[in-house]
C-alpha cells in the first residue's frame, strides 16, 4: 500500500469514525434532553396536582373517607349497592357537596393529564385510589343524576378519561 493509498484510507476511516461519533453523540444528547424534560414534567406534575389539592378538596376527601370508615357495608345486599350509593349521596348531610368537590378535582387532574401538563403514569400511580373511591364507587349516583336531570353528559369527560386508562373499570362506562 502506497503512502497516498494509506492517507486516503485514513481519511475515509476518519470520516466514518467522525460520522459515527456525531450520530452517537446526537442520540445521546437527545436521550439526555428527553430524560431531563421528563424529570421536569414529573416535578411539574406533582406541583400542579398538589396545588389542586386545596384545603376544601382535602376536607371533602376526609369527609367522605370518615363516612365510609363508619359505614357497615355488610348491612346492604350486593344487589342493592347501587341504590344505597344513591341514597347515601342524596341523603347524608354534606355528602353530595363534598362528592362534587372531589369529582371536580378529579376532572381537573384528568384535564392536566390529557393536555400533557402532567405526567400520566406518576399522577395515576398516586391518585389511583382517589379515582376509584371518587368516581367508580359513586358511578351509580352519576347515572342517577343523568337520569333525573336528562343531562347524559354529567361527568362524561371524567368517565371517558377513567375507562380509557383503566381497562378493569371499562365495565362502568356507558358514554365512551
Amino acid at each position: 500500500m502506497s503512502a497516498d493509498d494509506f492517507s486516503n484510507w485514513c481519511d475515509g476511516a476518519f470520516k466514518i469514525v467522525a460520522l459515527v461519533g456525531l450520530i452517537v453523540s446526537a442520540f445521546w444528547g437527545y436521550h439526555e434532553y428527553t430524560d431531563a424534560k421528563k424529570a421536569k414534567r414529573i416535578e411539574r406534575s406533582m406541583k400542579y396536582v398538589n396545588s389542586l389539592e386545596s384545603k376544601e378538596v382535602n376536607n371533602s376527601i376526609e369527609h367522605i373517607s370518615n363516612f365510609w370508615r363508619k359505614y357497615d357495608r355488610s348491612s346492604v345486599a350486593e344487589s342493592d349497592r347501587a341504590k344505597e350509593i344513591v341514597r347515601i349521596v342524596e341523603e347524608e348531610e354534606g355528602y353530595q357537596k363534598n362528592l362534587l368537590i372531589v369529582l371536580n378535582h378529579l376532572d381537573e387532574i384528568a384535564y392536566c393529564i390529557e393536555h400533557e401538563i402532567c405526567e400520566e403514569k406518576v399522577v395515576l400511580r398516586t391518585k389511583n385510589a382517589l379515582f376509584r373511591a371518587g368516581f367508580v364507587t359513586h358511578f351509580p349516583w352519576v347515572l342517577h343524576k343523568r337520569e333525573i336531570t336528562g343531562h347524559n353528559l354529567y361527568f362524561a369527560h371524567l368517565e371517558c378519561f377513567i375507562t380509557d386508562r383503566r381497562p378493569e373499570w371499562q365495565s362502568i362506562g356507558y358514554i365512551c
